[in-house]
């Protein structure tokens, strides 16, 4: 995302679109009643005689927001509203228009007020995360996944077709087809993306594929920066590398796997010393009040009414004035998923419950 002009004292931004993460953070952010200036595309009929036809003219207007659409498979955003302003020549005003955002496009966003959840989550935007694809496997079954700040991206799950009664031969054969399956799929989420590769599973089948990379497509092997031991293969091996925290090891700086961690530390949390944990809003409320917070956790699943963003809101405000901090989770991937589960609010405390 980039910024061409802030004017939040007339609540205006104005920005660039530069990858799909920017659609799905605009997704979180656009509400209905805000007003989009944007170029478009509108079609208009012709009224000649005998000749009736229609063509796409672009157009700039202004619209007003009924509704946002993330259409994650065509890589787009869809805002439907009421055009509120118009060239006057095309006599639009008033009509019923979709704008189709995708990567490129310029907008500016008016909204009557910026909250501190909307800005922070621009700010998030504005620092992008190196995506990473993790490729998770053992003999029966392979997950490739693109791991981004705002979620996971599963690009391939292939089954091997080994079985019990193999000869050693037929076995090898199988093997070999099943790890180039995997090497194509790969190649082909590459082509995507240029990004550094990461291995897991259990056993030993990842240590062979590595080897088989490097007789049959030794240019991936500088890409590979990490080969790790996860109990799972699949997609399952693509989370538990991400909570155990492979992926922000590669990385340093991976926004999902800082969040998935977190919520599985709170979750260790209540197992372990539940007095230092709260959860609920109710009850986290009480502790902010206390000064108790020291880590705040909100899924961002939780703003989507706006009376209770406005809570939230002021609990993040508090919380950060006594000393916390503030992490907002998510709701796409699993740890927000397992967040939203124990009411989609929880804190870490400085101290035991029953000293707040």
């Amino acid at each position: 995302m980039k910024i061409l002009k802030e004017d939040l004292k007339h609540g205006l931004i104005a920005l660039i679109v530069t990858n799909l993460n920017d659609l799905w953070v605009l997704y979180n952010i656009i509400e209905e009643n805000d007003l989009i200036y944007a170029k478009t595309t509108r079609e208009f009929k012709s009224d000649r005689v005998g000749r009736p036809s229609s063509r796409r003219i672009p157009i700039n207007i202004q619209l007003k927001v009924k509704n946002v659409y993330f259409d994650k498979e065509m890589k787009r955003l869809r805002v439907h509203g009421v055009i509120t302003e118009a060239p006057e020549e095309f006599n639009v005003k008033g009509s019923h228009h979709t704008l189709n955002l995708t990567e490129g496009s310029k907008l500016s966003i008016i909204k009557e007020e910026w909250s501190k959840y909307h800005l922070e989550r621009i700010k998030k935007a504005l620092i992008e995360d190196e995506p990473v694809i993790i490729v998770s496997l053992d003999s029966d079954e392979c997950c490739i996944a693109i791991v981004r700040d705002y979620n996971v991206s599963i690009e391939a799950e292939i089954n091997s077709l080994l079985s019990g009664k193999l000869s050693f031969n037929e076995r090898e054969e199988e093997i070999k087809k099943y790890f180039s399956t995997i090497i194509n799929s790969l190649t082909s989420s590459l082509s995507k993306i240029n990004c550094k590769i990461v291995i897991v599973g259990p056993g030993f089948t990842k240590e062979e594929f590595i080897k088989f990379i490097k007789l049959k497509k030794s240019e991936l092997i500088n890409k590979i920066v990490a080969v790790k031991n996860v109990g799972s293969s699949g997609l399952a091996g693509v989370y538990e590398a991400l909570r155990v925290g492979i992926i922000r090891d590669v990385l340093k700086k991976s926004k999902i796997a800082e969040e998935i961690e977190l919520v599985e530390e709170f979750l260790k949390m209540i197992a372990v010393n539940e007095d230092l944990a709260s959860f609920g809003i109710d009850e986290v409320e009480e502790r902010i009040i206390a000064g108790a917070v020291e880590k705040l956790l909100i899924c961002n699943d939780k703003f989507a009414k706006a009376e209770e963003r406005k809570k939230l809101e002021k609990l993040m405000e508090l919380a950060e004035n006594r000393g916390g901090k503030v992490f907002l989770i998510d709701g796409t991937h699993e740890g927000g998923k397992k967040l939203m589960a124990i009411g989609g609010i929880a804190a870490f405390l400085r101290y035991p419950k029953y000293k707040a």
